[in-house]
């Protein structure tokens, strides 16, 4: 049986391009979508009065006024990069390597 990805219920906006993610099952995510404005397409983002215009639709895509959107899994798919690359600064502060 296929694990169902689970949908954002909630979302809000911090500076920096941070969003805050609510999920379902209540886990709150913290993403960093500054990579994300830089994106063709998502430049309008970089303006920070419209990133916060970030709201849900019905299915969990994040939309904003300008008409960017991101899906659930493409947002899922960030979060992960992000804790890949912070967990590779890690080990390299630490001289730390997984086998």
């Amino acid at each position: 049986m296929e694990k169902q990805t689970p949908r954002p219920k909630a979302i809000d906006t911090e500076p920096g391009y941070i969003a805050i993610v609510t999920l379902e099952d209540d886990r709150v995510l913290r993403v960093d979508l500054s990579n994300l404005v830089l994106e063709a397409g998502f430049e309008p983002l970089q303006e920070p009065t419209e990133f916060a215009t970030a709201t849900l639709s019905e299915s969990g895509t994040v939309q904003w006024r300008s008409g960017s959107s991101i899906t659930t899994d493409r947002l899922l798919e960030l979060v992960g990069e992000h804790y890949r690359a912070y967990l590779r600064l890690w080990q390299g502060s630490k001289n730390f390597e997984f086998a």
